[in-house]
């Protein structure tokens, strides 16, 4: 499953495809939260990856040179991040006021 290089293909794609799915389902939930900063860092994730489908799609295209690979491996760390940072505002949002003043 790992060895051939159409079936890897495959899998990348089919989990990015899952995945990025799956960041737009989430942000969509998030926008109807009432605390700004897990809108702001879910709506971070949903460009963030669009950016690294955008860059995937770009990688393939070109027949992968390094650079732009390098680009695409250094996005998904990031994008990483971003959930990692998304889910713990979700869990533990910052106080937030309900009057401005």
């Amino acid at each position: 499953i790992f060895e051939k290089a159409v079936i890897v293909k495959f899998n990348h794609r089919l989990l990015g495809k899952t995945l990025i799915a799956e960041h737009l389902g989430v942000w969509v939930v998030a926008r109807r939260s009432g605390i700004a900063a897990v809108r702001r860092a879910w709506g971070l994730v949903a460009g963030i990856g669009l950016l690294q489908v955008v860059l995937g799609i770009a990688t393939v295209m070109t027949a992968a040179p390094w650079g732009l690979a390098i680009l695409h491996q250094t996005l998904a760390v990031i994008l990483f991040a971003a959930i990692l940072n998304a889910r713990f505002t979700a869990a533990y949002p910052p106080e937030q006021r309900i009057a401005r003043g």
